[in-house]
């Protein structure tokens, strides 16, 4: 499905939970919005290039690393191998710690 992941996928679910599957658990993330980037779209690239910040508990939490995210329900699906790393909180946002997911394919 990475191949295939557009913008589109996250702004149907945005401010919805989804979960990143990691080596040392499963953690519960809110899609908190996705910000498209054409002037960081290479050329030739299959999409516009984006990012989503996520939110998730103060703890547990992780670093930076590389996971699975998964969206349950009728319509889920499934990023194996994804990045996320932790992001300063934007100002004035809900306490959590806030992650980033860059896609520029």
């Amino acid at each position: 499905m990475f191949d295939s992941i557009t913008s589109t996928h996250f702004l149907a679910v945005a401010h919805k939970s989804c979960w990143i599957e990691t080596a040392d658990g499963d953690l519960e993330l809110t899609i908190e919005w996705i910000k498209e980037n054409p002037n960081a779209t290479l050329p030739g690239a299959r999409c516009t290039a984006f990012t989503v910040l996520f939110r998730g508990p103060e703890t547990p939490s992780f670093m930076d690393g590389i996971g699975n995210l998964r969206m349950d329900g009728p319509d889920g699906w499934r990023l194996e191998g994804v990045f996320l790393n932790r992001v300063m909180p934007p100002p004035g946002s809900q306490p959590g710690a806030y992650y980033q997911l860059i896609i520029n394919a």
